[in-house]
């Protein structure tokens, strides 16, 4: 890492690597968030099978913990999520469902590894920030608290699973608006090359940190990415379902980050509504 890069992530700029307070709701949401638990489960499924058609969904979460909070998910509400959406297709469905999570807690690692094997029919990403799972770099907002993170022992044990994958979030975890393109790229060469060097394979998936496309990284990443570490699926953070031939190697895909206080009945309904939408409108794919 070099001396200007280093002083970068040690002192990075206000808000440079803290996570939103809130997620910005359009006005229906507060009215979908009320309707929801009135909604029969199977009226739900229904409801996602059919705004989803055969389009792919990933979901973005963080934490799992018994406490709700906006980036942890109690591990029941998670199952009873995972229920309503993969009861919404036929056993043995091609693969449409992705679960991610974010920057390597041990609790989300611990989840994965306890439901990946029964539900073979998911793909589970975990992004990883191969320096802060070493150690040698923290979360900004986990300043103060005791140390959270999977061990990498942890993290390679789960490399064993068949349908699990794990994948680079930077090392730094800064917005990436705020790097010119040297720091852009000394960032995504090391962190690429320690998580080589940590799991012994190339990451074959990348999620951007925060990951709105055109606020907190552009296009200038994204050929940066396709340069360095070129095949690598790359991940953001937008709210829509994706066609299948979308996901081709260097293609930016979207993940729904949910907000952890949600029950599993008003995510899958704000999920559908945005499915519904993105068919009848359609959203700008930006890369």
């Amino acid at each position: 890492m070099s001396a200007a890069f280093a002083r970068v992530v040690a002192s990075p700029p206000a808000a440079a690597d803290v996570p939103p307070k809130k997620v910005p709701r359009h006005p229906i949401e507060h009215v979908l968030k009320r309707a929801a638990p009135w909604v029969p489960r199977a009226v739900l499924s229904a409801g996602l099978a059919a705004a989803l058609g055969d389009l792919k969904l990933t979901l973005c979460f963080h934490r799992v913990g018994v406490e709700a909070k906006q980036w942890t998910m109690p591990p029941a509400e998670l199952d009873r999520m995972l229920e309503l959406l993969t009861g919404s297709r036929p056993p043995g469905a091609s693969r449409w469902l992705t679960l991610a999570f974010d920057d390597g807690y041990a609790d989300a690692v611990d989840y994965v590894a306890s439901r990946a094997r029964r539900h073979p029919d998911v793909e589970w990403l975990v992004f990883v920030c191969p320096a802060k799972a070493e150690h040698r770099l923290g979360y900004q907002w986990d300043a103060g608290s005791p140390c959270e993170l999977a061990s990498v022992e942890a993290l390679r044990a789960l490399q064993r699973v068949p349908n699990v994958e794990l994948g680079n979030h930077t090392s730094s975890h800064l917005v990436q608006m705020l790097l010119d393109d040297t720091q852009a790229a000394e960032e995504y060469e090391s962190s690429t090359a320690d998580f080589r060097r940590l799991f012994g394979v190339s990451p074959r998936h990348f999620a951007f940190p925060f990951g709105t496309p055109q606020l907190e990284f552009e296009q200038r990443h994204v050929e940066l990415l396709r340069r360095i570490s070129p095949g690598t699926q790359l991940w953001s953070t937008e709210r829509r379902p994706y066609d299948a031939a979308e996901r081709v190697p260097g293609a930016v895909l979207p993940r729904f980050s949910v907000d952890s206080t949600w029950s599993s009945r008003q995510v899958v309904l704000w999920v559908s509504a945005h499915a519904v939408k993105y068919r009848l409108k359609g959203t700008p794919h930006h890369f």
